[in-house]
């Protein structure tokens, strides 16, 4: 049975695009150029991986998470 039950938790499974860079910078308040900066650099990362997520799955349909 460690067969049948191996294909089925893969194809139970979550698929995942992670992105990552590094980032060492001084936090300001909300609107600091600094924070603003991170905020593209962020929406970048998840764009990049949104796309890389719809090519790899048809039909998909992304659910964020903030872990």
């Amino acid at each position: 049975y460690a067969g049948i039950l191996s294909a089925v938790g893969i194809h139970l499974a979550d698929v995942v695009q992670e992105r990552q860079e590094p980032a060492a910078e001084q936090l300001g308040s909300p609107d600091s150029p600094t924070n603003v900066d991170l905020e593209a650099r962020l929406d970048s990362l998840q764009a990049s991986a949104e796309a890389a997520l719809v090519k790899q799955v048809k039909g998909l349909r992304i659910q964020r998470s903030k872990d």
